[in-house]
């Protein structure tokens, strides 16, 4: 599942919140590779910011663990900061999720809602705040999944991206 709720504020600049929860279920071995988390953001003039980080993991057994702050690498370089984190003993059959909120202080540009992966994607959400007096315009592409709901899109049962040679998937 992935959810992501996007916020504009108007005040004397725009700021822009982007709340985001993504949940994966590890069905393979090779599903490892999710359970790799790093994000980018520009720090510099305090242009974006990252909140409320939070990682857990669920295993088949259904012991959990949550990531604790000490797990959650931080590094800064030239103006960017560098979120980073992995879930522990992966097992097959694992559940991990986590959150988080980026806060930019500018309305462009906007982050792209990617809804479809290398791997199914069960439900996917998509929901907005704006204030009215915002004009928006969404471009959809894969409509066939995407059902519009008053503040938003929701996506079901959407198949794993095939990656095909020279096409701009």
């Amino acid at each position: 599942a992935k959810i992501s709720t996007l916020e504009i504020n108007q005040g004397e600049t725009f700021s822009v919140n982007h709340k985001n929860y993504v949940r994966i279920k590890l069905l393979k071995p090779s599903s490892s590779e999710w359970a790799n988390f790093s994000f980018d953001y520009q720090h510099y003039d305090g242009y974006e910011s990252m909140s409320r980080v939070k990682a857990m993991i669920t295993y088949p057994d259904g012991k959990q663990y949550k990531l604790k702050r000490s797990d959650i690498i931080k590094t800064r370089d030239n103006g960017w900061t560098n979120i980073r984190f992995s879930f522990p003993e992966l097992q097959v059959g694992s559940v991990i999720e986590y959150s988080y909120i980026i806060r930019v202080n500018d309305i462009y540009p906007m982050e792209d809602f990617i809804f479809q992966y290398s791997i199914p994607v069960r439900y996917a959400a998509f929901t907005y705040r704006i204030d009215r007096r915002i004009n928006t315009n969404f471009q959809i592409s894969q409509e066939k999944y995407v059902k519009a709901m008053e503040n938003g899109f929701e996506m079901r049962n959407v198949p794993a991206l095939q990656l095909k040679d020279f096409t701009d998937n």
